[in-house]
C-alpha cells in the first residue's frame, strides 16, 4: 500500500510516498470492512471529519469510565500501546512496524517510550 500523508506531504524532501505492507492477520478485517468502493466502511453514515469526532468523544468517555485520570487521546492511545510493547519487551523494530513508524537512525520511536535507567 502506498500513500502520501497529507500533513507532511509539504515538509519531506524526497520521496513523500508512504508505502508498508499489510500483515497478512489484518487482512480477513479489511476483507469485512471493505466497501464496493475500495474505502472501508464501517456502517456508518459520517463525513471523516465528523466520525473522528465521535471517536476522540469515545474515547474521552472511554478515560471517564475508566476512572483514567490523564487525558486521554489518540496519540496517548499510540503511546500507551508502544510504551507498554516496550515495556513487555517486544523488540523496538516491531513496535514501529505496528504503529507505521519509519526507521530512521535518529530513533524518533523514542518520542513514545519513556525508558527509566537504573542508578
Amino acid at each position: 500500500m502506498e500513500y502520501v500523508r497529507e500533513k507532511s506531504k509539504n515538509t519531506k524532501k524526497g520521496d513523500m510516498k508512504i508505502s508498508f505492507t499489510i500483515p497478512e492477520e489484518a487482512k480477513p478485517i479489511i476483507k469485512r470492512w471493505m466497501g464496493r468502493n475500495g474505502k472501508l466502511d464501517f456502517g456508518y453514515k459520517y463525513s471523516y471529519p465528523n466520525f473522528r469526532n465521535y471517536v476522540t468523544k469515545e474515547i474521552i468517555r472511554l478515560g471517564e469510565r475508566l476512572e483514567v485520570e490523564s487525558h486521554v487521546v489518540y496519540y496517548s492511545a499510540r503511546k500507551s500501546f508502544v510504551q507498554h510493547g516496550f515495556e513487555l519487551g517486544i523488540p523496538l523494530e516491531t513496535l514501529e512496524y505496528c504503529i507505521g513508524q519509519s526507521m530512521k537512525s535518529n530513533r524518533p520511536i523514542f518520542n513514545y517510550v519513556r525508558t527509566l535507567l537504573g542508578t
